[in-house]
């Protein structure tokens, strides 16, 4: 009977927030925090993952056509768990990873 257990893969709790910020000279940043409470993953309750927070950072520069990126995730290089398959399978979190990009508008 599993009645009154937490569905698998639902964490009490869930908290998202991102902000931006653009100046006129074409420079721009953004931040964002992402806090993920405890949670099974099977459903009679006896297997989970810890709770985890994530922190991203990133800033832009564009000039004329082009666009220059550069996004930090994970900066606190936070170990976690991001998913699972059933509650023998389990899969890490992405470490700490800078990506950088340029972009070329075309048209």
């Amino acid at each position: 009977d599993l009645s009154g257990n937490t569905p698998r893969r639902a964490p009490d709790h869930t908290l998202n927030v991102a902000t931006s910020y653009a100046w006129a000279n074409g420079f721009s940043v953004n931040a964002g925090v992402q806090a993920v409470s405890d949670q099974f993953i099977n459903d009679t309750n006896t297997v989970g993952f810890e709770g985890y927070d994530l922190v991203n950072v990133g800033a832009s520069y564009t000039r004329g056509r082009v666009q220059y990126l550069l996004n930090l995730t994970n900066i606190t290089d936070s170990q976690y768990w991001a998913s699972s398959l059933g509650n023998r399978q389990l899969y890490p979190g992405q470490p700490f990873n800078v990506m950088a990009t340029v972009r070329i508008q075309t048209n």
